[in-house]
């Protein structure tokens, strides 16, 4: 499982909130200079493979 901000072993739906809402407008560039910390956690949560078949599905490039 992935180590999130707070030192958890596993996820809560506002892990998965946070890398949602880095997919949406204004996306992950701004997030990434304007909240690093949220982007990390995005980033941490994009990395658990049960998940990564949902963002491929729900946001296609």
């Amino acid at each position: 499982m992935v180590r999130t901000e707070f030192g958890r072993e596993s996820l809560r739906s506002l892990d998965l909130d946070i890398a949602i809402m880095n997919r949406s407008t204004p996306r992950r560039p701004w997030f990434v200079e304007t909240t690093p910390r949220l982007s990390a956690i995005a980033t941490r949560t994009d990395a658990v493979a049960e998940l990564a078949a949902v963002p491929r599905r729900n946001f296609p490039k």
